[in-house]
């Protein structure tokens, strides 16, 4: 079956979980997936029985310091899956959001697996129904690029991120400066610095 209809959409938690509620695989391409993202893919794996889980991402130890990815959130999750049902690859090069339920369901736009992506951003997304060969074709393309990574291998980048959190408050004092100086010039505070508030 061709594609048959493309929507234009801004991508919701709503809009997405109509992606995958009869999934029978889980595809999820965003560079960030924050503590939101994650409590998503918690929700899916808690309500949808399915055993082909594919993830990629970047695994950045900035994303982590700058609060773009939650990466103990995304272990928490896939740990409570069948190791063999999962696959993840990473790399920093990935720029891709695309959210496919295997079948003939998938959400691409702008939007990464975080509340912004799916909340508070000016995000933009196309809802493709029908036969996926098209997006298989490139998603198979473009695997090869990405490094395999075992569940123990995102087990022991999270470990590392441990020695971290100097940095994290580092990071959290210059925004807190910053939004300090934006206030007293009289300017409206209405994204913080920088990209921040964009995740």
């Amino acid at each position: 079956m061709p594609v048959h209809r493309v929507t234009c959409v801004v991508p919701t938690w709503d809009t997405l979980w109509d992606v995958y509620a009869s999934a029978r695989r889980v595809f999820v391409a965003s560079p960030w997936i924050s503590t939101e993202g994650a409590r998503f893919l918690e929700k899916v794996r808690s309500n949808i029985p399915c055993d082909d889980w594919e993830i990629w991402t970047r695994i950045d130890v900035l994303d982590h310091v700058l609060g773009y990815s939650d990466y103990a959130s995304l272990l928490e999750v896939l740990g409570k899956l069948p190791p063999e049902s999962v696959t993840l690859r990473a790399g920093k090069i990935l720029h891709a959001k695309v959210f496919w339920n295997g079948d003939h369901r998938a959400l691409i736009g702008s939007c990464n697996l975080t509340g912004g992506g799916f909340g508070s951003n000016l995000e933009v997304g196309v809802i493709i129904e029908g036969e996926p060969r098209h997006l298989e074709t490139i998603l198979d393309q473009h695997r090869t690029r990405l490094v395999p990574l075992s569940l123990d291998d995102l087990r022991e980048f999270v470990r590392s991120l441990e020695g971290t959190k100097n940095l994290q408050h580092r990071w959290q004092s210059l925004r807190d400066e910053v939004a300090n100086i934006q206030l007293q010039k009289g300017r409206k505070k209405e994204r913080e610095p920088p990209y921040f508030g964009i995740r």
